[in-house]
């Protein structure tokens, strides 16, 4: 959890976005729909409203593409105590309510985390307790000053749709 928690990195894309043949079984292909980086801070906004967690603090990169096309949403939610795996479990329910699929859980010795996807996009939400020693360790590029002990969850993921107009030709 370390190192996603503290640099919101981590996730990666799982492709582009499906497509299904279309229901008159031509051959022409109808693509799925497409989340935008919007909805996905709308879901991570439910998620920690039904867990609990209070409010995400997001990191605002998400309109810059990533290599490949890809876009990131990153957000951080500070809690009081470490977050209770129910709580994060919560969080996760919220997301499979909504359409996304959990692909995998990850023991951290920090926390727990899980791993959702839906529509081309894919995020690590991970839960727990770092201590200022290891957020210095893990972030050294972090100023002294900022280097504080963390009891959350970070939530960070990438997906194909940045959700930003579109260049057009002149």
């Amino acid at each position: 959890m370390a190192a996603v928690a503290l640099t919101a990195c981590g996730a990666s894309a799982n492709g582009s976005a499906r497509s299904k043949a279309s229901d008159s079984g031509s051959a022409t292909a109808k693509a799925a729909p497409v989340l935008k980086v919007a909805s996905v801070r709308e879901a991570i906004r439910a998620a920690a409203g039904a867990a609990g967690l209070g409010h995400p603090r997001f990191t605002d990169i998400t309109n810059v593409p990533l290599g490949g096309g890809s876009c990131s949403v990153m957000a951080m939610i500070r809690t009081e105590t470490k977050p209770a795996r129910r709580t994060v479990e919560a969080f996760v329910a919220t997301f499979k309510k909504r359409g996304w699929r959990a692909t995998d859980e990850m023991p951290d010795p920090s926390g727990v985390g899980f791993a959702v996807e839906k529509d081309g996009w894919s995020l690590v939400v991970l839960a727990g307790e770092l201590s200022k020693e290891q957020v210095a360790a893990d972030s050294p590029d972090l100023p002294a000053d900022e280097v504080k002990p963390f009891r959350g969850v970070s939530i960070s993921g990438t997906g194909k749709d940045c959700g930003a107009p579109k260049p057009t030709a002149p």
